[in-house]
């Protein structure tokens, strides 16, 4: 079975936050970063540290064999590694977390579009499963568990013209940042 595709190093590292370690906690020290070959492929490695248990965790990826200068977790195809239900777990956490009314010190107005970022981000990847002039997003991208609950709880959130306006909004609240 070949490796799970991780379209961009952002994209790696939030799954490695998804996943903790057994003992439940889900910080790392990143003990290692490497890239290698795989049987036809390139390979991204990561050694870590759990910061509970002290257990070294790895992860390995393949990589795209071209260069992504998208921004953002991957390119125009969906991530094989989050699923749909996670995104929007991440986009939800991360969107709560900026404040409404926006700081005026400038470092923290900037954490807050940092932040902000990465729930449109999360937003624009939902999407990407959508495929051409479908509605919705398809029960194919709900393999985590985490994911499938989170469409059983709130399936009207996973439809085109929802998640759509989530991102609209989102972008909104990132210029008003600006």
């Amino acid at each position: 079975m070949p490796l799970p595709l991780a379209r961009t190093p952002q994209e790696s590292l939030l799954y490695i936050e998804l996943h903790a370690c057994e003992c439940g906690e889900a910080a790392v020290r990143h003990d290692s970063h490497g890239t290698g070959q795989g049987d036809g492929y390139w390979t991204s490695h990561y050694e870590l540290t759990c910061q509970g248990c002290g257990a070294g965790r790895e992860f390995v990826f393949r990589t795209p064999d071209w260069p992504l200068n998208t921004g953002g977790y991957g390119g125009p195809e969906p991530s094989e590694i989050i699923d749909a239900g996670q995104w929007l777990i991440i986009a939800d956490l991360v969107a709560r977390s900026v404040p409404v009314t926006p700081s005026s010190v400038a470092e923290e107005r900037a954490e807050q579009r940092r932040t902000l970022q990465v729930a449109v981000d999360a937003m624009a990847e939902i999407l990407k499963f959508v495929p051409g002039q479908e509605r919705v997003v398809p029960d194919s991208a709900f393999w985590t568990p985490e994911g499938r609950a989170q469409r059983d709880r709130e399936p009207g959130r996973f439809r085109r013209e929802r998640l759509q306006v989530v991102l609209d909004t989102y972008r909104s609240a990132l210029e008003r940042l600006a």
